[in-house]
């Protein structure tokens, strides 16, 4: 006699989750923090990126979507950026000399569009209104109908004022 067979071992790993499929990512927490920085000291993402020691921009959009820290790193980042160009614009302005006006409004113009479109809340020059119900909750929104009233048009028809029949001995709708 011979002994039953035992099933084959996968040879798949046994991790919760699905295995990905590719590449491994190229992201380091080091190169993270190097990117966020230059960001926040107003260097432009495709400058940094054009370094040869850093990664394209695709991939650190890639790294974007799929990295959470990654994600919330950037955003401080940026917001830092926005606070250096706001304080940029008052040097800018002091130290403009006669003869270059034009060039330190534009300038100070980019710098101020920039500010506003990288943090809102703080640097817009639009003015956000925020409506809030009771103690900062949602609006409520009631509807009271105290009394409906309709009029029949003609009582011989014994019709309602949309055309509709009504019913043979029902009375008036």
């Amino acid at each position: 006699m011979t002994a039953p067979k035992k099933p084959m071992a996968s040879t798949k790993p046994k991790v919760k989750g699905a295995q990905k499929v590719g590449r491994p990512s190229s992201y380091t927490e080091v190169t993270a923090d190097a990117i966020c920085e230059m960001i926040a000291s107003g260097t432009s993402l495709l400058t940094i990126c054009a370094l040869p020691v850093m990664p394209e921009a695709r991939t650190v959009y890639r790294w974007l979507e799929d990295n959470e820290e990654f994600r919330h790193k950037y955003a401080r980042a940026r917001e830092r950026q926005a606070d250096l160009y706001a304080s940029q614009i008052i040097e800018i302005a002091d130290t403009a000399r006669p003869d270059e006006t034009d060039l330190a409004r534009i300038r100070i113009d980019a710098r101020k569009w920039t500010s506003g479109k990288l943090a809102p809340k703080k640097y817009s020059d639009k003015l956000m209104q925020e409506i809030t119900g009771r103690d900062g909750g949602p609006i409520a929104a009631t509807l009271a109908v105290s009394k409906i009233e309709y009029e029949i048009i003609d009582p011989a028809a014994n019709q309602s004022p949309e055309g509709i029949q009504a019913p043979a001995g029902s009375g008036p709708l």
